[in-house]
């Protein structure tokens, strides 16, 4: 949920695979995060909680890594695209 102060809500970043050697493998893929305002009224007997500016920020950036995670497992130990 993006806090009130608006200021930040996108992260985005490509991803550029290399070799162990550092020699570029020919692999990237664009990483694109993005967060909202949590408008949505709360369940019965819950209250919405917005996040602290850390709280947010780190949901953001871990998320990011995550997206980041998920997409190595495409990618072998060498740094060559792992054929499904």
């Amino acid at each position: 949920m993006l806090p009130a102060s608006k200021e930040f809500n996108e992260l985005e970043g490509v991803v550029n695979i290399t070799s162990p050697t550092g020699e570029n493998a020919g692999l990237s893929f664009p990483v694109r995060i993005s967060a909202y305002t949590g408008d949505a009224i709360a369940p019965e007997g819950f209250v919405n909680v917005p996040p602290t500016k850390t709280d947010f920020y780190t949901a953001m950036v871990s998320t990011f890594a995550d997206v980041v995670a998920e997409n190595l497992t495409n990618v072998n130990t060498s740094g060559n695209k792992i054929d499904p």
